[in-house]
């Protein structure tokens, strides 16, 4: 498995960005990489049971989905993560000086066999493309934010 953990700042308050994060469907607009989400079952009212499947392009595709597995909506989210990845994410949400900072943590394992494969000699470049994806996020999630209303919520 590879763990990576990733911490953005954003300037609006946790409800904004998490409103943001949880229109997945949106990815593709404000997110570079993500060519494509699909939500393929609704959750509940909270998100539990959201499915969804991704494609994501870091100079190779990756396919995957991911299943809301546990939920306390506007501070964090836990996922079951299946196809090209296969593990769990969990993302948080917690108010801080002049904004909200958001954690990403990923404990995944590649499926693809040519991944598996070169894993021990190419793992530092697939961690420098999850950084560029992640770092890409961040900048789209900022840009995002400001495009927006204030929600006045935080």
């Amino acid at each position: 498995m590879a763990t990576f953990v990733s911490t953005w700042l954003v300037a609006a308050p946790p409800a904004a960005a998490w409103a943001v994060l949880t229109a997945t469907q949106q990815w593709p607009q404000w997110w570079p990489g993500f060519t494509r989400v699909v939500q393929v079952r609704a959750g509940d009212d909270g998100g539990v049971g959201q499915r969804i499947h991704l494609t994501l392009n870091v100079g190779y595709r990756l396919r995957f989905g991911t299943e809301i597995v546990a939920v306390q909506p506007g501070q964090w989210a836990r996922a079951r993560v299946v196809g090209d990845l296969r593990g769990t994410g969990i993302w948080a949400a917690r108010p801080v000086r002049g904004g909200t900072e958001m954690t990403i943590f990923w404990d995944v394992q590649v499926q693809r066999v040519w991944m598996r494969a070169l894993a021990p000699v190419a793992g530092g470049l697939f961690a420098a493309a999850h950084a560029r994806v992640m770092a890409a996020g961040e900048r789209g999630l900022r840009q995002e934010l400001t495009t927006r209303e204030p929600t006045g919520n935080g």
